[in-house]
C-alpha cells in the first residue's frame, strides 16, 4: 500500500458486433489511459479514457469509471477483474451530433500482471456491451458506420499495458 496512485497506458484491438440484422462487425485499434487509486490492498478505482479508430474513417471514444479487485497484491505476477460503467461514441469522423450521441457502456474482463518495482506490464481481455441511439436516422443505403452509430454493440477487447505506480 506504500503506492496508492498509479497511471496506465493500454494499446490493442477492440471488435464491435452490431446486434441488429445481420450482425456485422468492426475491428478497432484502442488507446487507454487510466489513473487509479488503491482504496483497499485488494481493491483499486480508475477512471480511463478510451480512444480508437479503424482503417476506415470511423472512430471511438469513451470515458469509465472502473472497479479492479486485485488477487494477489503486491506479489510480482497479479491477477485481477474488472468491471466498469462509462459513455462510449462511436460514429464516422464526419457525423453529426446525434450520430456523435454518447451511450451507455458495461465492461467486464480480467488480467494478469508482471511488476517490475514501481513499473509493471499487464495483459487484459475484456467483454463490453455498448446501448443504441434510436436517434439516428437511417441513410440510403444503410452503412456499416450508421450500423455502429444507431444500434446496440457488442464485442471484446485484447489489451497489453505499462502501469507506474506511485
Amino acid at each position: 500500500m506504500s503506492r496508492r496512485w498509479a497511471i496506465g497506458l493500454d494499446l490493442g484491438w477492440q471488435s464491435f458486433n452490431v446486434q441488429h440484422g445481420t450482425k456485422p462487425k468492426a475491428t478497432f485499434g484502442m488507446l487507454e489511459l487510466a489513473g487509479r487509486y488503491r482504496i483497499r490492498p485488494h481493491l483499486e478505482v480508475a477512471l480511463a479514457l478510451a480512444l480508437g479508430g479503424t482503417a476506415g474513417d470511423i472512430g471511438t471514444s469513451g470515458l469509465y469509471a472502473e472497479l479492479r479487485y486485485r488477487f494477489r497484491v503486491e506479489q510480482a505476477w497479479n491477477l485481477y477483474v474488472l468491471g466498469a460503467l462509462g459513455v462510449v461514441s462511436v460514429s464516422h469522423k464526419q457525423a453529426t451530433d446525434v450520430e456523435k450521441r454518447g451511450r451507455g457502456s458495461l465492461r467486464l474482463g480480467g488480467g494478469l500482471e508482471r511488476r517490475f518495482g514501481a513499473f509493471a506490464v499487464d495483459g487484459e481481455l475484456r467483454v463490453f456491451g455498448i446501448g443504441e441511439n434510436p436517434d439516428v436516422p437511417e441513410p440510403m443505403p444503410v452503412t456499416m458506420a450508421y450500423q455502429l452509430a444507431r444500434y446496440g454493440l457488442s464485442g471484446g477487447a485484447l489489451m497489453i499495458g505499462v502501469t507506474y505506480y506511485f
